[in-house]
């Protein structure tokens, strides 16, 4: 699929260059640098420190104490996605611990475990159901971690067209580029044999 999405991509780059220029030109596209291209968030230690990742400690691999999965009392899970300070300030002030704070400012990796072992602690003390609620009222980045079959049956992607669902029982995915004065529709019957 990454190596779909930049084959069109640079389709329509193509395109776009033969319309403005007159010249077409020759696309070479590999699945394998499709994925590595997409190592762009988490690369920058290779490059800046010649060094592997350690992926108990960068930033968006569980280092970062808002950026990390929290077991619930339940067995479910919620993320914390935004390490910019506001959320960490509005999350743990709300938790009754701004001194907390202070360690939030460090770099990813071992300085934020007093962070990650207070979050880890806290939010398996309730059912998701009751985070939900909790973190809903504050301006923190975070989403309970749903199952594909939950997610599929869930409210935003039912808004977002993403789940539909035909009255002979079938359901299928949605386009998920939707175009205002041309949009696409699913079609959910199979063409017959030499259609």
């Amino acid at each position: 699929m990454a190596g779909s999405l930049m084959a069109m991509t640079g389709i329509l780059m193509a395109l776009l260059r033969r319309e403005k220029t007159g010249r077409g030109d020759t696309i070479d596209i590999s699945m394998q640098d499709s994925l590595v291209s997409w190592l762009v968030n988490i690369i920058s230690p290779v490059f800046a420190e010649e060094r592997e990742l350690d992926t108990t400690t960068e930033r968006s691999l569980g280092g970062n104490a808002f950026y990390n999965l929290y077991a619930t009392a339940d067995g479910r899970s919620l993320t914390l996605g935004g390490s910019e300070i506001k959320f960490a300030a509005n999350l743990l002030t709300a938790l009754g611990r701004p001194d907390l704070i202070e360690w939030c400012k460090l770099p990813p990796g071992r300085g934020q475990d007093p962070v990650r072992e207070f979050l880890a602690a806290t939010f398996a003390t309730r059912d998701l159901v009751h985070w939900e609620d909790f973190l809903g009222r504050l301006d923190v980045c975070w989403a309970p971690v749903k199952g594909v079959r939950e997610a599929l049956r869930g409210e935003h992607l039912r808004a977002r067209a993403m789940r539909i669902d035909f009255a002979d029982g079938q359901s299928h995915l949605g386009i998920p580029i939707k175009f205002a004065e041309e949009p696409g529709e699913v079609r959910p019957v199979a063409p017959a044999l030499g259609q």
